[in-house]
């Protein structure tokens, strides 16, 4: 992340560095926030991608559930753009700021977790898939997420040539968009 944030100027990397620097120190936590805010909206009404250089400010500047936010948001849009490997690093960074909480919320860290899978599997980085995926099972609680965490685990297992805890993961997936009562869902997985 910090080399597209460097990216974003062709000043050499210590002038970056030092105006990034001085620039910081002025930079409220309430500043950062607000711009958090600000960009939140304009990615939601016009999916501005511009907005991810005040985003990544922002979460360099916060902490806890509000960096795991603005790091969240980052990781949408580099998703939503293509750059899965950027994705997969701001996914992981949100998910380690959710955790680092002093009140820590299970799906926001569940969330960060899947995604963080997903931009892997885009990468074909399906071990890495597949360790976010069995870490965020235990961290969401809502059936549907978790039928559609199984279905993710199972075509990684497939894609690693795991056959058989394949085969359990998507048995488990349908019996969660069973219990979910989504037979939608559980066409899909079918």
């Amino acid at each position: 992340l910090f080399s597209y944030y460097q990216s974003l100027s062709k000043q050499p990397d210590q002038e970056i560095l030092r105006e990034t620097s001085e620039r910081e120190e002025d930079y409220s936590e309430q500043e950062a926030l607000n711009d958090l805010e600000t960009a939140s909206d304009l990615w939601t009404r016009e999916k501005d991608r511009s907005v991810l250089n005040t985003v990544l400010r922002a979460a360099y500047r916060l902490r806890g559930t509000d960096a795991g936010n603005a790091y969240f948001l980052a990781g949408v849009i580099f998703f939503s753009s293509g750059d899965y490997e950027n994705a997969l690093e701001s996914y992981t960074r949100a998910g380690e700021s959710f955790k680092n909480d002093k009140n820590p919320v299970n799906e926001n860290i569940g969330e960060s977790m899947f995604n963080a899978a997903i931009a892997a599997y885009r990468l074909e980085k399906f071990e890495v898939a597949q360790s976010n995926l069995i870490l965020c099972s235990s961290f969401l609680n809502d059936s549907i997420r978790k039928a559609r965490m199984f279905l993710y685990l199972a075509q990684t297992q497939f894609r690693l040539k795991d056959y058989e805890n394949s085969a359990n993961s998507f048995e488990t997936a349908i019996d969660n968009s069973l219990e979910a009562d989504d037979p939608d869902l559980a066409g899909q997985i079918l």
